[in-house]
């Protein structure tokens, strides 16, 4: 590999890098058009590991509707380590490592959810950058109260997950 291809090789991982570094900003402070801003029109979502659906596909903006719902009533804190990406011509894939910390008042048990685990994202690019295509969010363990996260009361909520989940 020549300098020149290295260099576009490393400013190819550094650009999918930001990519998830304003993905888990747009998270934290519910910026949800910069959030919708990190992904494909359609997108892969899996998140077996948390809800027990199946992998779908499904449009970024029904998906940040979603992240949106889940997550709003919520303060949020997402840091992320440890980046592999791999860069094949215009479409690449990475596994990054998350702690995803998650707090609600509340008078059922604690007011923390920590997750911690690992995305298989997959990208594509962009014009002049990426954009997240496959968002596959593993789970290693969780810590705390998962009725944080249980918005099973919500009728929205609950018609979101039903569009992006199905059933």
């Amino acid at each position: 590999m020549d300098d020149a291809a290295r260099l576009a090789l490393l400013w190819d991982r550094t650009a999918i890098h930001d990519v998830m570094l304003r993905f888990g900003r747009a998270l934290d402070t519910h910026d949800w058009p910069l959030y919708r801003s990190c992904f494909q029109d359609e997108i892969e979502v899996d998140f077996e590991d948390l809800t027990g659906m199946k992998a779908r596909q499904v449009t970024a903006d029904l998906w940040t509707d979603f992240a949106r719902a889940a997550l709003s009533p919520l303060k949020v804190h997402h840091t992320y380590a440890n980046h592999l990406i791999t860069v094949t011509g215009d479409e690449a894939e990475g596994v990054l490592y998350h702690n995803s910390r998650h707090r609600r008042a509340t008078d059922r048990g604690s007011d923390t959810n920590y997750q911690f685990g690992w995305y298989e994202n997959r990208y594509r690019r962009a014009g002049d950058g990426w954009l997240i295509s496959r968002l596959c969010h593993r789970i290693h363990w969780i810590d705390g109260n998962d009725r944080l996260l249980d918005h099973s009361a919500d009728p929205e909520f609950g018609r979101l997950a039903a569009l992006v989940f199905g059933g």
